[in-house]
């Protein structure tokens, strides 16, 4: 018999494989190298993958536990901890606008750390400010990365735009070249 993970993970994979399917209609721009197909399928293919990944360990569960008769194994699950890391994320997504990125980061890292497991001295303490700083510095790095990236793949392509537009709009041909002279 399948379990609720086990159906959980089939489910996905049927939701996966109609996006996928969807995403065969999508019409590309043919001055973008990547069409607009290329991230959903990614996501689809990803999610795919841990929803099967999903269904095998159910069924290995399964198989486990009716080996052992029954019983379950690992701990009792806590949905009281569960509900307080949405709540935690929640406040963190509010107070990003009034706190900013790099306050917000830090507040939200130290107490979703306090959160799962309270640092037990001044030590332990140490601890989950360096994660947060550190957690916080990744962030912002690879953000400020990602967007030095974007804004030179947008000014070279705003040139080319710009470029382009000027030439449509003008009211002159464009300069062409006379034998044995380069164009401007």
């Amino acid at each position: 018999m399948i379990g609720r993970d086990g159906w959980a993970g089939l489910v996905v994979l049927a939701a996966c494989a109609v996006l996928y399917w969807l995403t065969l209609d999508l019409k590309g721009n043919p001055l973008v190298p990547i069409g607009p197909e290329f991230y959903p399928r990614i996501v689809l293919g990803i999610s795919a993958v841990l929803a099967a990944l999903l269904v095998v360990a159910d069924a290995l569960a399964q198989r486990a536990r009716t080996s052992s008769g029954g019983a379950r194994a690992g701990p009792k699950p806590n949905y009281l901890l569960v509900t307080l890391t949405f709540v935690v994320f929640g406040i963190y997504v509010v107070a990003l606008p009034y706190l900013g990125f790099r306050v917000a980061t830090v507040l939200f890292v130290v107490g979703l750390a306090v959160l799962l497991e309270r640092p037990r001295g001044a030590k332990g303490w140490a601890k989950v400010l360096v994660l947060a700083l550190v957690a916080a510095a990744a962030a912002i790095h690879r953000h400020r990365a990602s967007r030095r990236k974007s804004l030179e793949t947008s000014a070279s392509t705003r040139r080319g735009w710009l470029e382009r537009s000027r030439a449509r709009l003008s009211p002159y041909p464009p300069a062409r070249a006379r034998d044995g002279e380069a164009a401007e």
